[in-house]
This record gives structure tokens, C-alpha cells and sequence, in this order.
């Protein structure tokens, strides 16, 4: 027997929202010679098994740092191999080589075993995410065989909410006394877990935090590409020079422009994915069917490559708006890339025949010069 139910389109996109977010982990953690805060946030800390943390991530996997600015970068990275080494070449002094983790959990409760003795407590904890310490979670999992007496220093902190601004706050702050790049904050933007989740439920994979796996194929990408096609659909000429001089740039400070101009609250992530699509079919075309003989085209392909993808999107614009609801035919693609190309190639031959092409698509007034030619 079957059974049918009318839904929304709302409650089918909270229903691929709850199936999106990763499960909830309830841990039981066993810590010795601990200690207790009580204000104004409920924590303990104390010595903490690797035994124990190996086995949280055979079950969760990556899954255990759902908050963290990143997942695990895996064995081969320079700090991972050292914290390999000296857990398996010296695990009495794993603790004292080692930097510990932080923990957020939305409940915890001491089980009555042990009374008041610190020597030994048992938490159940439920809600846990590891904000700091994923490479040493990472790598004590995949690295740890057998019983090991090796121990590590955690902190447990309960944090109703793991996204509010005090988890945002904590997560932060202990993450910047490490070797943490730019590109690691971007995780903590409320807008690209929306997108994400938006993404999936039209089955497109988009990976915005360090250390997942790389995605660019027919139904994916990551964040460094969606960032480089925003920024060359921009007006802002100065976004396209980052974009190929310092791509950095464009999210060092995710609270300020021009990370806030590309990623907001009305940022589409249809007409994101659209961009990313558009610009990987402008690429190949040009790849393949650029004059090779002619020195300044084959350096503008490879040097001027943002710039020109800029100039061609607008161009394209003409014809209908980037909104991700409209597609281009392959003649209009290949017809106003090839046309874009050699309008650039004129310019420089004409005004910039002695200038260095890597550095000219870099130079923001000159790219304005150059886009003001093109495009009139």
C-alpha cells in the first residue's frame, strides 16, 4: 500500500536542508585530572585519551568539525607529520608536545560516577564540534594502530548554539594563535553554508571550507573558483586584478569589501553556479582556438585571462542578464570570445605594444583603459 502527502516547496527545501546538515554527535568523554568552569560559560578541561579520539574519528570522520574553519588536511602536510611523528615516536610526551582541542557541545552532563574526585570524570555531551584541533583529531585517526599512551589536553565548553556569535567568537579566537590563512574564515559566513545548502538540493556540490575535497566537475566546484567568477562578473575592475594578481584579496577581511560585495545576503547561488559554468565554456573555447602564433594573444590567454573573461561576460550581458536562469548558445559564446580577444589584442598592439602583459592585467587603471576601448 501506498500513501501520498501534498507538500510545499518550502517544506520540501527544509526537508533537503535537515538531510544537508551533518548528523549531530553525542560523545561520552572520559577526562582525567580535570577541572571545572562554571561562569559565565559552563567548561572542563583535562587530560583526554588518544585512544578515545582516534576512535571519534574512525565513526565521524570530518563530520566532527562541522564548525571548524576547517576539516582535516590529511598526513601529508608539514605540522600533521610532526604531530604523527612525535605520536607515535614519543607518546609519554604526546601532552606536553601537543596544543590540545577545544570543544563546543550544546549539553553536557557529569555522569555521578566518582563523586567529587577530579582524578577521573565521565561527560555525555551532546551537539559536539571540534573548533580547534581538527589536524590533530585527523591525524591521531588515521595515524594511531593498537593502545596507545599517548594523552592530549581538551577543553569542553557548552555553547547553546555553536553559530551564534559567541561560538563564531570562540571558534575564532582559538584558531588565530595557530598558522591559520584567510581563506580558513570564510567558513565562519553564514552565506556560504545558505549557498551550499541551496546547491544541493539541484544535486551541485560546492565546497567552501579547507580541506574538503577539491571539487571541479559537471556538478561541483569550491569556493576559490566561485570567488574568481563573482569577481569577474563585477563591474569593479579592481576585483578582476585581484583576481588574477592576488586572489587573496578578494576574502582577506570576509567583514569588508570586496568579500561583502561578492558574498551577501542576495548573493544567487543559481546564478553563481550559472557563472562558474559560463566561464569554464569561455575557458575551454579559448584555450583551444586562440591564434598561437601571435605572441600577444597567447599572453593574453594565459595573462590576461580574468580580464578577458570580465570583458566577455559583459559583453554577453548584452544579449541577456547573468541571472542563472538564462543559457548561452555556443555560438554566442564562441562569437563573443573570439570577437573580445582580438579587440584586446588590438588595444595592447596599439597602446601597450612594449608593456609586460603580466603585469598590465594587473594594473587596475589600465584595465579600465583597456575594458573603456573594448567595450564601447
Amino acid at each position: 500500500m501506498f500513501s501520498f502527502e501534498v507538500i510545499s516547496q518550502k517544506q520540501l527545501f527544509q526537508y533537503f536542508v535537515h538531510e544537508a546538515a551533518p548528523p549531530q554527535i553525542d560523545l561520552t568523554v572520559r577526562l582525567s585530572h580535570y577541572g571545572l568552569v562554571e561562569t559565565p560559560l559552563q567548561a572542563v578541561y583535562g587530560q583526554l585519551s588518544a585512544n578515545d579520539v582516534a576512535e571519534w574519528y574512525r565513526k565521524y570522520g570530518n563530520n566532527l568539525f562541522a564548525q571548524n574553519i576547517r576539516n582535516f588536511l590529511g598526513l601529508k602536510s608539514e605540522v600533521n607529520t610532526a604531530i604523527g611523528k612525535s605520536l607515535v615516536e614519543s607518546p609519554a610526551n604526546f601532552w606536553y608536545f601537543n596544543n590540545g582541542l577545544t570543544i563546543l557541545v550544546e549539553k553536557m552532563k557529569k555522569q555521578a560516577i566518582g563523586g567529587a574526585d577530579r582524578s577521573v570524570g565521565i561527560f555525555e555531551c551532546s551537539g559536539v564540534t571540534v573548533v580547534n584541533g581538527a589536524q590533530t583529531v585527523g591525524t591521531i585517526g588515521r595515524t594511531l594502530v593498537g593502545i596507545s599512551e599517548a594523552a592530549l589536553q581538551a577543553r569542553i565548553i557548552v555553547v547553546d548554539d555553536p553559530n551564534s556569535s559567541m561560538g563564531q567568537l570562540i571558534t575564532r579566537a582559538s584558531n588565530t594563535q595557530n598558522r591559520i590563512d584567510a581563506r580558513n574564515f570564510v567558513a565562519l559566513d553564514p552565506q556560504q553554508e545558505r549557498i551550499r545548502t541551496e546547491l544541493l538540493v539541484s544535486g551541485v556540490n560546492y565546497e567552501y571550507r579547507e580541506g574538503e575535497t577539491p571539487v571541479e566537475s559537471a556538478d561541483g566546484f569550491d569556493f576559490i573558483e566561485g570567488i574568481i567568477a563573482l569577481a569577474c562578473a563585477s563591474d569593479e575592475i579592481s576585483f578582476v586584478a585581484l583576481a588574477k594578481g592576488y586572489v587573496g584579496g578578494l576574502y582577506a577581511d570576509i567583514t569588508e569589501t570586496p568579500y561583502k560585495a561578492l558574498f551577501n545576503a542576495g548573493t544567487s547561488s543559481k546564478r553563481l553556479w550559472a557563472l562558474v559554468l559560463l566561464g569554464r565554456r569561455i575557458d575551454t573555447y579559448l584555450r583551444k582556438n586562440h591564434d598561437k602564433s601571435s605572441p600577444t594573444v597567447r599572453g593574453t590567454v594565459v595573462h590576461g585571462n580574468r580580464f578577458l573573461m570580465h570583458c566577455i561576460l559583459k559583453e554577453l550581458e548584452k544579449i541577456h542578464p547573468h541571472d542563472g536562469g538564462s543559457t548561452f548558445t555556443d555560438q554566442e559564446v564562441e562569437a563573443s570570445a573570439s570577437s573580445m580577444l582580438n579587440k584586446i589584442d588590438a588595444v595592447v598592439q596599439s597602446d601597450y605594444s612594449d608593456a609586460y602583459l603580466a603585469r598590465l592585467f594587473k594594473n587596475v587603471s589600465k584595465c579600465t583603459a583597456i575594458r573603456a576601448k573594448v567595450l564601447q
